[in-house]
């Protein structure tokens, strides 16, 4: 990590020093006098920013300010260039931005597992900073650009792109792919929940691993470095390009253990080279493209070893077992693609595009998640190959033929008239060395998997669309167009739901002026999706869905993939804009889109408990309104204010897993009626308000200010809800779920003075806050089977572990001062 962080710093401190050395070898200390060889300009700034309060690294999961204290800000930019009256078009051009370095270590909260809503403040942990590397420029980008204008140009670039996730509680400390338990936790081997097993005394209880859970913060940062170059020669332009990108760090992950999900650290180490070659030629009548992609992927890391804490295998040797998490495979895809378009007489236009590739994932199998890394393997593992693996094929070599094209014509037939036309065509054609079952680990690490397979099938498709659209100006006085659409989808999947689809798709729309300071526009859209809907079909070809009668045992959960499914949709956009001229100015916004989903009942044969429903989403639609406003009462000063309702909303239905030991829904259960199927109502609604003036104070002095107030509830999408009795122990969700109300301010106020003419000097203060209301996502890390953490009543066995998330509210300020130079 010491050698990546090295080379990032001297990387990017070598394309800072770029612009410098071009200036003491090309530049002057100010611009050249007219006739001169080259001119530039150049400005580098130069700033410091404090940043404090709670949850910082909530707060700056995206924007990069993380870490609580101080952050040294850097840019410059430097742009050299022939004069215009030399007869030369040579330039030189080198930027740089956000090019920071945070001080701090602090990121902010972490999970408590003592209590409910408890947080272990100031959390720092180093290990994800030496991970992630993002102390030094977590969303830096640098470039330089030199060429001749028209002829040939060198593009290098620089980005760095980091993500800040949660802050989670977990057993296990991960080390390169290795990892072990924390606390000296001693392994369970045979041990049942809350008594001791055959191979250790140690008991399983929630006090027992309160010890080793341990809070990690998870994050990531992705470093990407790209040459391209071009040259032209007549009227072909040849572009050649190189870009290869870095991802390091940890993200949340978990596995399905012994108690739910168990969570751990998962790293990720990945590389992806991509390359480019293309050649375009322009005329004004012909225009062609013609390039070849290729892109690498390569994951570093095949999988993580993870101990299970309760290995049940009593006798076993070792007896703490331990199994592997599998990542991605490696994998490469290359495209061949040719575009043309020709302008004709009239304004006719024809365009042909056409694209053809490959995608390849030729690396091995990668090994079972959840097998047991055991000497020798369970009984049954017969098929497993020579590294492991459930299946006897050493690697898929899995190839995806992939085929795109479209062509279209658009014209102006007559006056007023533009109308055009497209059909487009998108296969995909899949190979692999093996298709059928492999062995596949179940829930259990330290149990014979023999019987549990997974399926390699492929999935191929073959979608068409036709796109018919004209516009048509019936009031050229007062701009009036009539819009109309048509758009035929048909779409054809193997081991699909829906095998064969068709979408037809009809708009109309009303674009006017409507006088001299309004403009308006209405469209309406509607679409029809059919198809016939098939269960069982998909997992027919996965050699899992038994024989008719179809049951509960034989048959997998009748679900419905939403989309697939059959569909109509409506959907209404109007928009206004007023523009008298004056001091005011602004515009209104509404659009709504409602989809409904029509699923097929249960056929009669299938002997489930479904009261002949599925599960899926039945019904969605968004809606969103806003109104803004724009006020300049004088040269200099401008008031800007708008207002944003947004709206979501699903309606998902389905079956709950409700049935009883018989198969057949006993009086005493909940397994009837209505409480036999999963069902639930969500919504989420923002109510968004933004304000922001700007004042031209004086010819030096400029002052802004930004406030933005949301206030809404989020979707709320935990499985929680009705208990359903013993035999049948199991939550049944049969009421919607509660509104998760959230807050959230965030105050800007700027303000810049020029010193001089080439010397500007700005003072920022920022302050935003984030508040779930609602938010109480667990009570303990260690859930106990009773449901009570800590004190009085808590339970000695141990029902789940979770991620202990602490809660995701922040409350962060901030100051900065910049000083910007240019000569």
């Amino acid at each position: 990590m010491l050698g990546k962080l090295t080379f990032r710093a001297m990387l990017l401190s070598g394309v800072c020093l770029l612009p410098l050395g071009a200036m003491g070898a090309d530049l002057g200390a100010a611009p050249a006098a007219p006739g001169a060889a080259m001119t530039s300009d150049n400005e580098i700034d130069l700033g410091l920013m404090g940043i404090w309060g709670t949850n910082t690294g909530q707060y700056g999961r995206y924007n990069g300010f993380t870490e609580e204290g101080a952050d040294g800000l850097f840019g410059f930019r430097s742009v050299t260039r022939d004069a215009w009256d030399s007869g030369g078009a040579r330039y030189y051009i080198f930027t740089g931005s956000d090019i920071n370095f945070q001080f701090g270590d602090i990121l902010g909260t972490g999970g408590d597992p003592n209590g409910p809503g408890g947080a272990i403040k100031n959390f720092s942990d180093s290990r994800y900073s030496n991970q992630t590397a993002n102390d030094l420029g977590p969303n830096a980008s640098a470039s330089f650009k030199v060429g001749d204008q028209g002829k040939w140009g060198v593009i290098g670039y620089y980005d760095a792109i980091s993500y800040t996730g949660n802050i989670i509680d977990s057993i296990y400390t991960i080390n390169g792919n290795v990892g072990t338990l924390n606390g000296g936790l001693p392994p369970w081997g045979g041990a049942t929940l809350g008594a001791p097993g055959p191979v250790t005394s140690a008991t399983a209880t929630p006090a027992y691993l309160n010890g080793a859970e341990q809070s990690y913060q998870v994050g990531t940062r992705r470093d990407i470095l790209g040459l391209t170059g071009t040259y032209q020669w007549n009227d072909w332009t040849i572009t050649a390009a190189v870009r290869h990108e870095h991802k390091e760090g940890t993200l949340e992950e978990s596995f399905d253990g012994a108690y739910g999900g168990m969570a751990f650290t998962l790293p990720i180490d990945y590389d992806t080279e991509r390359y480019d070659v293309s050649a375009s030629y322009s005329t004004p009548q012909v225009q062609a493209v013609f390039s070849y992609f290729l892109s690498n992927f390569t994951d570093n890391i095949n999988g993580v070893l993870l101990p299970d804490p309760l290995s049940a295998k009593a006798g076993a040797s070792p007896y703490q077992m331990t199994a592997l998490y599998s990542t991605p495979p490696s994998n490469y895809a290359q495209y061949v693609t040719a575009m043309l378009g020709w302008n004709l007489a009239s304004g006719t236009r024809i365009n042909v595009n056409a694209r053809y590739g490959l995608e390849t994932q030729n690396d091995t199998y990668p090994a079972n998640t959840g097998d047991p890394a055991i000497g020798g393997f369970p009984g049954g593992f017969a098929g497993l190959n020579a590294l492991g693996q459930g299946t006897s094929a050493t690697s898929p070599n899995i190839i995806a033929q992939v085929y795109q094209g479209n062509v279209g014509i658009s014209t102006n037939p007559v006056s007023g008239l533009h109308a055009s036309a497209k059909y487009s065509i998108d296969g995909r054609n899949v190979s692999i060395d093996q298709v059928g079952g492999v062995y596949g680990a179940g829930t259990g690490m330290d149990s014979a998997e023999a019987a549990n397979y997974a399926y390699v099938v492929p999935q191929e498709w073959l979608k068409q669309k036709v796109n018919l659209n004209a516009d048509y100006l019936i009031l050229p006085q007062s701009g009036t167009k009539l819009v109309v659409g048509y758009q035929f989808d048909d779409v054809d999947r193997s081991n699909a739901q829906v095998g064969h689809s068709d979408t037809n798709t009809a708009t109309i729309g009303l674009h006017s002026m409507m006088g001299a300071a309004f403009q308006g526009q209405i469209n309406y859209q509607f679409a029809n999706r059919t198809g016939v809907m098939s269960y069982w079909t998909p997992w027919v070809a996965l050699g899992n869905a038994g024989a008719p009668p179809y049951t509960s045992a034989t048959s997998p959960t009748a679900s419905g993939a939403y989309y697939q499914a059959p569909m109509t949709s409506n959907a209404v956009n109007l928009r206004g804009d007023y523009s008298p001229g004056g001091p005011f100015s602004g515009g209104l916004q509404f659009k709504f889109e409602n989809d409904d989903f029509h699923y097929p009942s249960i056929p009669a044969a299938w002997a489930v408990n479904l009261q002949n429903q599925v599960y899926g989403i039945t019904q969605d639609y968004n809606l969103t309104a806003g109104i803004d406003a724009n006020y300049r009462p004088v040269e200099g000063v401008n008031f800007h204010a708008y207002y944003t309702f947004e709206e979501i909303f699903y309606n998902n239905l389905g079956n709950g897993e409700c049935s009883s030991t018989t198969g057949v829904p006993s009086p005493g259960n909940l397994c009837t009626g209505s409480a036999g199927y999963f069902q639930n109502k969500q919504t989420s609604d923002v109510h968004t308000i933004g304000l922001n003036a700007e004042w031209q104070a004086t010819d030096r002095l400029k002052l802004s200010a930004d406030y933005t107030f949301a206030y809404g509830s989020v979707m709320f999408g935990e499985f929680n809800g009705v208990f359903v009795a013993a035999p049948n122990q199991n939550y049944q969700n049969v009421i919607n779920y509660p509104d998760d109300h959230t807050v959230m301010n965030a105050l800007t106020v700027k303000g810049s003075y020029k010193l001089t003419d080439n010397v500007e000097l700005s003072l920022a203060g920022m302050y935003s806050m984030f508040y779930d209301k609602d938010w109480r996502d667990l009570s303990c890390a260690v859930e106990p089977t009773n449901g009570v953490c800590t004190g009085p009543g808590a339970g000695t066995t141990i029902s789940i572990l979770t991620p202990g998330y602490a809660s995701p509210n922040y409350n962060v300020g901030a100051v900065m001062a910049m000083l910007k130079v240019k000569w």
